[in-house]
């Protein structure tokens, strides 16, 4: 049974990270990047061959420094009540701080936040948050990953929490992408993550997890919207909103590598909401989706 007290009093695992040019163009491949040849703008993330060097997403803090709390042996803890096999991820709420650098390095903090108990028989929320720090110490981003554990609820803790489900507008979306994952788009995220959860890369684990297939991952899943809300929506940026903002969303739904996942968005006064489908499944895979820029 999860123990929200032993969960919360964790210490959490420190991490270093680096990052270049190389690193930068895999994480864009990885997220989807590059799956239209024609793309200028998604080439500008893959290619060092247009500018003298790649573009950097801002969303690259997410794998930078990454590791599992749940499943790492230096952090595993059978009396945390936490069963690695059940947990998935959620919602996400990603910031970036500050500007991304072309190169860098620094180090990370992983911890656990709060814990959520939705009911016996239903389920747990644990806020499995990530301090990103540059070199000279500034905070670079932070990222709160709620994880879900099927089935781990009636424990005694706190019924309320976790990110507000902000409802997109009840009209047709503004803006509307189409983007395509490739059959490998799990393995290629999981080596950017060093992740070794076999949901993502195993077809017996993951049938056996309930899924008929390998699913990706959910921060690719978000990563992939937020990169499709910043691309098409760039007419109503100034530089200045890829530099510091928020967005944050709820997942809902497997994204199977080789889906297609459309986008859309709705622009509401000085911030975005988004939504994600698998059209061809006819399946919303991630909702309540909210962006907004943060002042510098």
């Amino acid at each position: 049974m999860i123990d929200p007290q032993c969960i919360e009093s964790h210490a959490g695992l420190q991490s270093h990270y680096q990052y270049d040019a190389k690193y930068a163009m895999s994480y864009a491949l990885a997220t989807g990047m590059g799956m239209d040849p024609m793309n200028q703008q998604a080439l500008s993330f893959c290619c060092d061959d247009q500018r003298g060097s790649p573009l950097v997403l801002p969303t690259s803090p997410i794998v930078m420094g990454w590791v599992d709390l749940i499943r790492d042996p230096r952090s595993f803890d059978s009396s945390l009540g936490i069963d690695p096999e059940r947990a998935v991820v959620g919602q996400v709420s990603f910031t970036l701080h500050r500007p991304m650098k072309p190169a860098g390095m620094g180090r990370t903090h992983t911890h656990f936040g709060p814990v959520v108990d939705k009911g016996q028989g239903k389920g747990a929320l644990i806020c499995v948050r990530r301090e990103v720090y540059e070199e000279s110490e500034k905070l670079l981003a932070t990222i709160d990953t709620w994880m879900f554990i099927r089935g781990a609820g009636g424990f005694g803790g706190q019924p309320e929490g976790g990110l507000n489900r902000e409802k997109v507008p009840d009209r047709l979306a503004d803006v509307v992408s189409d983007i395509h994952t490739s059959p490998q788009q799990a393995l290629l995220y999981r080596l950017m993550l060093n992740d070794h959860n076999r949901v993502h890369s195993d077809p017996v684990f993951a049938k056996n997890s309930g899924f008929e297939r390998p699913i990706l991952h959910g921060l690719a899943t978000f990563s992939m919207a937020v990169h499709q809300l910043l691309m098409q929506c760039k007419s109503f940026f100034s530089n200045s909103n890829f530099q510091s903002f928020t967005a944050q969303a709820s997942l809902i739904g497997p994204v199977f590598p080789g889906d297609t996942l459309r986008t859309e968005i709705w622009k509401e006064f000085n911030q975005f909401h988004f939504r994600m489908r698998a059209p061809q499944r006819d399946a919303v895979v991630l909702d309540s989706g909210i962006y907004f820029s943060r002042s510098l």
